[in-house]
């Protein structure tokens, strides 16, 4: 079964699955203290963000492992057939993928543009790369690896959107890891564990942008 190949061993053992989302969950909350100001745009996207990570986190307690899937298949659906069973499980499993990097991926954004927003920066509408872009230059944290990072999350998160089959060549590299995208060929990075490490590493770059906007910030009303 691919969809079970791809996403890392949690097919049948959901334990570190389910540590790595607590994990990611903790993170969020971290950033959220992060941000001092307490009711601002920022801070209330970011308790989005944990509310809508929390709510997946859920699902997929329910969903996995998809052999879960499998008996509600059978009961439900009346489908005794086992290559079908492996279809719509890892159908069911695709989908709940695609759904988390979708919902991480507005949830960045949402809070970048807010961040630009209370800073004055102009920022693209319609490119995510140029938003994030223009907020790390502002605070002096734009590197070609952070650049990298927004890059291979997105395009990844397009790539889930497609079906997991890749548009366009292009190799990228993080923290010494190469993602290659390859054109007409499955990704090789959409499972579980690779997800949830970008999606980690993206709000942990957030953490640092709001820490060194709360220095600044800080520095700049200290009186000389």
């Amino acid at each position: 079964m691919s969809g079970a190949d791809n996403t890392g061993g949690f097919y049948k053992d959901v334990g570190n699955l389910y540590v790595m989302f607590q994990s990611l969950i903790l993170d969020a909350r971290r950033l959220a203290d992060r941000e001092k100001t307490e009711g601002s745009d920022v801070y209330k996207s970011i308790w989005t963000l944990v509310y809508n990570l929390y709510a997946h986190y859920m699902v997929v307690r329910s969903f996995y492992p998809l052999c879960k899937i499998r008996g509600r298949i059978i009961g439900e659906c009346g489908m005794t057939d086992p290559d079908i069973q492996e279809t719509m499980m890892e159908g069911v499993d695709m989908s709940t993928r695609a759904w988390f990097v979708t919902m991480c991926g507005f949830g960045f954004e949402k809070i970048i543009v807010e961040i630009a927003k209370r800073n004055d920066i102009k920022h693209d509408r319609l490119n995510i790369k140029p938003k994030f872009k223009g907020v790390l230059d502002k605070f002096k944290l734009t590197s070609d690896e952070r650049l990298n990072l927004v890059d291979i999350f997105y395009y990844t998160r397009n790539t889930l959107h497609d079906g997991g089959v890749v548009s366009s060549d292009v190799t990228l590299e993080y923290k010494g890891r190469k993602f290659t995208f390859t054109s007409n060929e499955i990704m090789q990075h959409a499972d579980w564990g690779s997800l949830i490490f970008l999606a980690g590493e993206i709000i942990r770059m957030l953490d640092a942008v709001i820490e060194s906007e709360t220095a600044s910030n800080e520095a700049a009303h200290d009186p000389v």
